[in-house]
């Protein structure tokens, strides 16, 4: 009876009204919350919700060789940290040939897998290319002789600094994730604050944030991991090039180096693709990419010039620099120098926020492709794959 007192017309129509118009003022702040509802967080696995571009690749991509008596499983040591980080699939070429290949229950050669964060290396050589094609004079240039409409405080940034996370612009605030030893924002996770701007930039795309963007002075030239970095990279692109982003990838890198058909996660239906997220493909797919750039493309016509091949693979850093890993043209770069371990030297990798990670030794003629839940030790996981491939 006291709750029946309590809960008279008159307040339960009060409470109404004020449900009405918090859900409307949310709703007009954020119009995308709908959208979000829908879609959550994005899918580690295809297929997903959400808008999406096709990228066809090959019509029949020819398998990659595979090594006579693969192993039936990693080494123990790789196999306990592949399963304490929730993996999902491992995949290592050496040599000419699939060397290793172990999945979880449940997913296999076909399954495709989010790239996260991994797309935005392909962004960092798309640029190169540019360079390469003299569509870019250089990475020195600043980004207002080529996109306009950003602040003026933006206009003088060398493009070079928006690929390398120099730029000095804050978009996104929060937490540090410590990966290799880099301190790296970890905002490719899906953000908690659903009013936030990356939430806004998700679901809305750029130009909703784009001209409220600002440089801090005090952080310019400061490593500072922002996802907005990358899709100022990918209007470059776009503009330099006059095309859809996913066109130039497929016809550029994902189709020459002989990969199957992905799928890219847009805006909105008629918007352009996250140049920083969600590249739905298989891991034998980005073991095909990873050759295609670590041999420069094909044989009969290379994809960098010589110069932007060594800078895209670090080539041009000291091992100083390389200690505590480095991040140059949307990739990382790292170095092995465990004692008493067979395998050293420097390799590239592209990374994605729960390990999503495609490790590059050119000088070895070794991928190792990984995807899984949870971030895997980095260098941990090298060396496992070199235990587990290497003859007795």
């Amino acid at each position: 009876m006291a709750i029946y007192r309590f809960l008279t017309v008159s307040r339960l129509r009060w409470i109404l009204y004020l449900m009405v118009t918090v859900l409307l003022m949310a709703y007009i702040c954020a119009p995308y919350l709908p959208r979000l509802l829908l879609e959550g967080a994005p899918s580690p696995v295809w297929p997903a919700p959400g808008y999406f571009a096709d990228i066809p690749g090959r019509q029949q991509p020819e398998p990659l060789p595979v090594r006579h008596g693969l192993p039936d499983k990693p080494d123990p040591k790789l196999l306990s940290l592949f399963r304490q980080a929730d993996g999902k699939a491992m995949v290592a070429y050496h040599h000419g040939a699939i060397v290793l290949e172990y999945f979880a229950d449940g997913f296999n050669s076909k399954s495709r897998f989010n790239s996260f964060s991994m797309v935005k290396s392909l962004i960092g050589a798309l640029l190169l290319k540019a360079v390469d094609e003299q569509r870019l004079p250089g990475l020195d240039i600043p980004i207002g002789e080529i996109l306009t409409g950003v602040h003026p405080s933006l206009e003088v940034i060398p493009i070079r600094d928006f690929t390398d996370m120099r730029s000095g612009v804050t978009f996104e605030p929060g937490g540090i994730l410590t990966a290799s030893g880099m301190r790296a924002k970890n905002m490719e996770s899906f953000p908690a604050n659903p009013f936030g701007p990356l939430a806004r930039l998700h679901f809305m795309g750029p130009e909703t944030v784009i001209r409220q963007l600002r440089v801090k002075q005090a952080q310019s030239h400061m490593f500072s991991y922002q996802n907005i970095n990358t899709v100022l990279m990918g209007k470059v692109i776009e503009k330099i090039y006059s095309a859809p982003l996913e066109h130039l990838l497929l016809e550029k890198i994902w189709r020459p180096a002989g990969a199957g058909k992905a799928y890219w996660r847009k805006y909105s239906r008629k918007g352009a693709v996250n140049a920083y997220c969600c590249l739905y493909a298989t891991a034998y797919d980005w073991v095909k990419v990873a050759l295609f750039l670590a041999r420069n493309g094909s044989e009969n016509k290379a994809f960098f010039s010589m110069d932007s091949w060594r800078e895209f693979f670090g080539d041009k850093l000291s091992t100083g620099q390389l200690q505590h890993g480095d991040y140059h043209d949307q990739t990382r770069h790292d170095i092995l120098d465990r004692p008493g371990e067979s395998l050293q030297g420097r390799f590239t990798y592209f990374m994605g926020h729960v390990g999503q990670t495609t490790y590059i030794m050119p000088d070895k003629d070794l991928i190792v492709v990984r995807f899984g839940g949870k971030q895997q030790l980095l260098h941990s996981t090298l060396y496992g794959v070199w235990r587990s491939i290497r003859s007795p």
